[in-house]
């Protein structure tokens, strides 16, 4: 039986850009991921003014629609919590690998999360590198959350394309 290798990219994607675009299909390739789901975060902690969700999944759709291998998958919960979300994901791909995929601005504070433990037993990372972040400082960072929570985190760092751009900033110049 074969089974499935899953990217889980979960975001506000507020909006979706290249960069977004250009890491997952990269990841794919590179980590031979058979689909890609981007998740919109329906309530963003923290970005109160997010454009409305059913507005951000159909821009999401029109930016993929030319890769098969990128999909939309919506969460029925309104903010992404491990707690919450994970074992709704590993329900929905119960014979699959998991793979999640994060901007090195979101990895660098892996270790704060709680939840990390019970996430890298279940997933593997791709980190994707952001302009201007250090590789050598996230290492650091992850290694000191390994050491926090007695764990491994199964990890690997890509560069894509387009690694500059941001929502922050697209937004800013709408």
């Amino acid at each position: 039986m074969y089974t499935m290798n899953i990217g889980i990219f979960p975001g506000t994607f507020d909006p979706i850009h290249p960069g977004h675009i250009s890491f997952a299909l990269k990841a794919a390739q590179m980590h031979s991921l058979d689909v890609v789901h981007l998740i919109p975060e329906a309530i963003p902690r923290g970005k109160p003014h997010a454009t409305p969700l059913a507005e951000r999944i159909e821009r999401i759709e029109a930016a993929i629609e030319q890769h098969p291998q990128l999909s939309v998958l919506i969460s029925p919960f309104p903010t992404s919590s491990t707690n919450q979300t994970l074992p709704w994901l590993t329900a929905q791909f119960s014979e699959s690998t998991l793979t999640l995929l994060l901007g090195s601005d979101v990895a660098a504070h892996l270790g704060a999360w709680d939840s990390l433990p019970s996430l890298a037993q279940t997933v593997s990372f791709i980190i994707g590198m952001r302009s201007g972040d250090s590789r050598d400082a996230l290492h650091h960072s992850i290694q000191q959350a390994q050491k926090k929570h007695s764990i491994l985190i199964n990890h690997s760092f890509l560069t894509a394309s387009h690694a500059h751009l941001a929502s922050s900033v697209i937004r800013a110049t709408q």
